[in-house]
């Protein structure tokens, strides 16, 4: 399993939340180290960064951004203790996507690397349905600005083609080729390998361009912040690629809005997770396809108010494998809305 998850409350105490909630989804690749690494360092690294604390956002998205960077310093100094790429003498190739939330002074930050994803749900006043606002954008290296980034650098975009016989964007991993011996010079041949298929994650050490002392694939994640409106935003969805992929934010909003606003019965919150894990595996099962691991957070923004005396909560899933379910429950304090003061 390469996925990880993350949920964080800071000095909670019964009945009342005095400080920030971190969540974070983790889809690794190349290896579980760097989303272990991950899910273990990152919060830890962004909270003590002095502007997190400022009253100021763009201070705070500034904390975070750093505690990003310095989570990739930490993970470079590890980087010769992680198992080289299938056991030959190239580096580690294990890197994280990174989808996170952190909740504080009534304000959502949004912190996101590579192709995972997170959606929020909000009641309009003058429509009936929901309204799902897109909170992160993907990074592949076919968007123009990320190859234009990746180019710059001195890194390649090239194509491979795909399991299902399509052509995909990579960016390319330039490697000394397995069959080198001798010192490495300027005439050495270099390999051009298309290899990952996202442009920003933490990790991916192999892609450092030492020339211009930065990642091609960028560990710098594009960080947002929103206001709370405890009147209308319902609940947020992180969730991995393996996801995404299969069922779409409409199906994903509707799925938990079924479950959560239109039965009164309180035993659906607690399996809705679940049943919405069985949907992804059911429409694999019926395409035929693989299932990708999939790891999902569901956090409720206000009490379910359908429901008969419900207890708010925060209901995730994590590290979901083939038909194994892991499902962890995280009370809130009561009050309709998880504000953060």
């Amino acid at each position: 399993m390469e996925d990880k998850t993350s949920v964080v409350f800071e000095n909670a105490k019964e009945g009342s939340l005095r400080g920030p909630a971190f969540f974070a989804v983790f889809d690794g690749h190349g290896g579980s180290h760097a989303a272990t690494f991950a899910r273990d360092y990152l919060w830890k690294a962004i909270k003590k960064q002095r502007g997190f604390h400022s009253a100021s956002p763009p201070s705070v998205v500034d904390a975070i951004r750093k505690g990003f960077a310095e989570t990739q310093n930490a993970m470079w100094k590890q980087r010769e203790s992680w198992p080289p790429y299938k056991n030959t003498d190239l580096p580690s190739t294990a890197g994280t996507t990174v989808t996170s939330i952190i909740l504080r002074d009534g304000r959502i930050y949004v912190a996101h690397l590579g192709d995972s994803a997170a959606i929020m749900a909000k009641k309009s006043p003058d429509l009936p349905q929901f309204q799902i606002v897109r909170l992160t954008q993907e990074h592949k290296p076919e968007f123009e600005k990320e190859r234009k980034r990746i180019e710059a650098l001195g890194g390649i975009v090239a194509h491979r083609i795909n399991y299902f016989g399509g052509r995909e964007c990579r960016v390319a991993w330039k490697r000394i080729p397995k069959k080198h011996r001798g010192r490495v010079r300027r005439s050495t041949k270099i390999e051009v390998v298309p290899f990952l298929n996202i442009s920003r994650s933490l990790g991916d050490l192999w892609s450092f361009e030492p020339f211009h002392k930065q990642f091609a694939v960028s560990p710098i994640p594009d960080v947002s912040y929103h206001t709370l409106d405890p009147n209308h935003d319902l609940f947020i969805v992180l969730g991995t690629d393996g996801l995404w992929n299969v069922l779409s934010p409409e199906k994903v909003i509707n799925h938990i809005a079924s479950c959560c606003y239109s039965n009164r019965s309180t035993d659906i919150v607690g399996s809705m997770t679940e049943t919405l894990i069985n949907r992804v595996l059911a429409a694999c099962e019926k395409k035929g396809l693989r299932a990708d691991n999939v790891s999902v957070i569901i956090i409720y923004l206000q009490a379910i108010k359908s429901c008969d005396n419900a207890k708010q909560s925060i209901r995730y899933i994590s590290n979901i494998d083939a038909n194994q379910t892991t499902l962890g429950t995280i009370s809130l304090p009561s009050g309709g809305r998880c504000m953060m003061r």
